[in-house]
């Protein structure tokens, strides 16, 4: 949408965290990644982070139950839902995108449109296409167990979809899972990297990272930005003297 473009503009190109509930997830890799990357929290994960850039959102349950709460009102990032008429009445601040839809109607991958995404079936699997259609050119996954541990979900009591049902085990490998395959085959060939920093996740489809290797990789990055930006700024400075 044009407000989301506009909020995001000047950022493309920027690495992007996309922080999800799975069980295994911990607020202190979050915050290892504070600052060096734009910051996608899906759904309660935002209390995990309360400074990301995003939070983002798809089950209209979910912002009935959060929209009155302190944290939910005094969030400053971008709020960002997936289509429902319904969300529009609730807070006027929350940006939607359009709904596709998903595997369900036959549509995988990304979505051609500039203004929504596909399903995929997973808040997190909607959020990895936003975070390429918002200019990024790398994913860093947080809480992408994709599976349950020690009989859990989440690290939360989990959202109820549209029916009231909660996520169960079996789900990740039945509904889940299989529209990342698609997802994969069109960022792979969109040139966009992706890493996974969940320890033990059940989506093996992208290389496991672990924490600290994610941020001596970013920092190593930032200091060869750093010393081409200044090796430039000399290479220019020499060229206007020597042109005196």
């Amino acid at each position: 949408s044009k407000g989301t473009s506009t909020r995001w503009r000047g950022r493309r190109g920027a690495s992007s965290a996309i922080l999800c509930g799975g069980p295994c997830v911990r607020q202190e890799d979050a915050e290892a990644l504070r600052g060096k990357v734009r910051t996608i929290a899906v759904n309660t994960e935002f209390r995990i982070a309360p400074w990301a850039d995003m939070l983002y959102f798809c089950d209209h349950e979910w912002v009935i139950q959060w929209r009155n709460h302190p944290d939910f009102r005094a969030f400053a990032g971008l709020k960002i839902a997936l289509q429902n008429a319904r969300t529009w009445e609730i807070d006027k601040s929350i940006v939607v995108i359009e709904n596709y839809g998903g595997p369900e109607s036959g549509k995988h991958g990304i979505c051609d449109a500039p203004d929504g995404v596909h399903t995929g079936r997973s808040s997190g699997c909607q959020a990895l296409e936003l975070s390429w259609k918002l200019g990024a050119r790398r994913a860093l996954l947080l809480g992408f167990d994709m599976r349950a541990v020690d009989g859990r979900t989440h690290w939360h009591s989990g959202t109820a979809d549209a029916h009231g049902r909660q996520t169960v085990a079996k789900d990740y490998g039945t509904t889940m899972l299989p529209p990342f395959g698609p997802l994969k085959r069109d960022l792979d060939a969109r040139g966009f990297e992706v890493w996974n920093l969940t320890p033990g996740s059940a989506l093996t489809l992208w290389p496991f990272v672990g924490i600290s290797e994610a941020v001596a990789r970013l920092d190593a990055e930032r200091a060869a930005e750093a010393c081409a930006r200044t090796e430039a700024a000399a290479a220019q400075y020499t060229f206007a003297v020597a042109g005196r």
